[in-house]
């Protein structure tokens, strides 16, 4: 375990819900993986029962200013600009007190040094779509270390739809990154499993671009209670790094891989029991990811 510790001011600007924070923090915990495995409850059961680790965390130390508030009536803005230190701690765990023996991922070493940077993103909630919704987001980033400079870019979209006539929800995903310039290795990308492209090791693809695309179908059984789900995702890792040293992934997917699987899911998406195909297959157990926030 290790304690972390963040104070901060906050301002609101004019009654349109803008708002300026100036923060400063130590010990802050990050995963820097980009694309999350797993809710927090999940992940912190898992790790004791089962020696299942899906986080990579950087523990930073330093300062932000950051700004949010409504652009052009439908966009919400966000602006970031930080200086920091980061840096990986060494694991209070090596194995599952649990899971007789089983070793974690090993931790992936960081560039630990000063880190400043500005970020821009912009997203758009309750984007129309037929029969549904969707949310869009952009982001940017420049950034500078070790007397280097870099660029990133990402960009997402989720959307949702009721199927006409049938009891279901069908949700496809689009995402996709890109980082140029002398990147340190915690903005690479990572990509593999759960969530992300079933049925491959987790996290075991890394890369500076990737592209990927996702979908589920959720079939109600028993409405409120039971459902029945199907769901796929194609996925591309580009662009290795000479810094992709081992523990880091030093493979990238060279093309296209896809990975599949069916599961159910009870409770509104509280729990769900799945199977994932790729190169091998798995067991996944896991929430929806609408309650990540609080599960």
């Amino acid at each position: 375990e290790h304690a972390s510790l963040t104070v901060g001011l906050e301002r609101l600007l004019g009654t349109r819900g803008a708002s300026l924070r100036l923060e400063g923090y130590a010990r802050s915990p990050e995963d820097i993986g980009g694309l999350p495995g797993a809710s927090g409850v999940v992940n912190t059961g898992a790790a004791v029962l089962f020696g299942e680790d899906y986080t990579d965390l950087v523990f930073r130390n330093g300062v932000r200013l950051a700004f949010e508030g409504p652009v052009a009536a439908l966009w919400t803005l966000r602006v970031d600009v930080r200086t920091e230190s980061q840096e990986v701690r060494e694991q209070a765990w090596t194995t599952a007190p649990l899971a007789d023996g089983q070793r974690f991922r090993p931790l992936l070493p960081v560039e630990e040094a000063t880190l400043s940077a500005g970020r821009i993103e912009l997203e758009r909630r309750r984007l129309p779509l037929a029969g549904g919704e969707a949310r869009l987001t952009l982001g940017g980033e420049v950034g500078r270390i070790e007397g280097r400079t870099y660029r990133r870019l990402t960009g997402g979209l989720t959307a949702f739809r009721r199927v006409a006539g049938v009891r279901g929800v069908a949700r496809l995903e689009l995402q996709g990154g890109w980082v140029g310039g002398g990147v340190p290795r915690q903005r690479l990308f990572l990509l593999g499993g759960r969530h992300v492209l079933p049925g491959y090791d987790y996290r075991s693809f890394a890369g500076r671009r990737f592209v990927r695309a996702g979908g589920s179908y959720t079939h109600t059984l028993l409405p409120g209670w039971v459902g029945l789900r199907a769901f796929g995702a194609v996925a591309a890792v580009g662009g290795r790094d000479a810094r992709q040293v081992a523990p880091w992934p030093e493979r990238t997917t060279g093309g296209l891989r896809a990975g599949g699987g069916v599961g159910l899911e009870f409770v509104h998406g509280t729990v769900r029991i799945d199977v994932g195909f790729g190169e091998r297959t798995e067991w996944i157990v896991s929430t929806s990811p609408l309650l990540w926030g609080f599960l």
